[in-house]
């Protein structure tokens, strides 16, 4: 395994003694993947669909983490049915957006897709300006109907 020393003291603190970087940053590694690290917003975690509602999924990270994946962030597009896009004990990335007011942890799969191309569109169109035009509100509001209707 590694040349490190691994101690917990009884208050949950861990403490790893190595003789030089390369094991240390193994036996981190190994501690994280078995306890599993502090979920941080604004990161990128690879997690399981461990049940599914109408409202969304339930996803697992690394450390037993749970949180929710709501259906309106799994994709652009508007979704019927969660099913129609997750599966039990399928593995995907999400970033985590957030708590809830009880802390649970908010996920998105949504967030780190590509915006679809009607709305890069709309994005490269105003970057130039970064002023809300009537053209991109109509594109917007186009945007929005189309993927209403589909």
């Amino acid at each position: 395994m590694t040349d490190a020393r691994v101690s917990i003291s009884e208050d949950g603190v861990v403490t790893i003694f190595a003789r030089d970087q390369a094991s240390f940053d193994q036996a981190k590694s190994m501690v994280e993947a078995s306890v599993g690290k502090e979920v941080e917003v604004g990161n990128t975690y690879v997690a399981k669909v461990v049940a599914i509602k109408d409202f969304g999924a339930f996803m697992e990270l690394d450390g037993g983490y749970q949180g929710l994946l709501h259906i309106s962030e799994i994709a652009h597009q508007r979704i019927e049915r969660v099913t129609d896009f997750l599966t039990l004990g399928q593995q995907l990335s999400v970033v985590c957006i957030g708590r809830d007011l009880r802390g649970n942890l908010k996920l998105s799969r949504k967030a780190i897709l590509p915006p679809p191309p009607a709305l890069q569109t709309v994005l490269e169109t105003d970057a130039d300006t970064l002023q809300p035009s009537t053209a991109s509100l109509l594109k917007a509001a186009q945007l929005k109907r189309m993927m209403n209707d589909s």
